[in-house]
């Protein structure tokens, strides 16, 4: 099986990826594919993070969703 990502670093993948401007939104679905194997962690890392910050009520909620399947 070939990585999709060939090695790269993950912050060079989501820099790539939002560069391309033949799509206006960037969906799970295109990252899963730009990341390959690696995106189990990657997505994990993306929905987790933004919860060890002060955001408003509510947020944790949205971005846990994910994290719990």
């Amino acid at each position: 099986m070939t990585k999709p990502s060939g090695g790269r670093a993950l912050s060079t993948i989501l820099w790539e990826l939002s560069a391309d401007t033949r799509r206006e939104r960037i969906a799970i679905s295109d990252l899963l594919v730009a990341l390959g194997d690696r995106a189990t962690g990657a997505l994990i890392f993306i929905f987790a993070f933004p919860n060890v910050l002060p955001t408003p009520p509510g947020t944790s909620t949205i971005l846990g969703a994910p994290l719990i399947f």
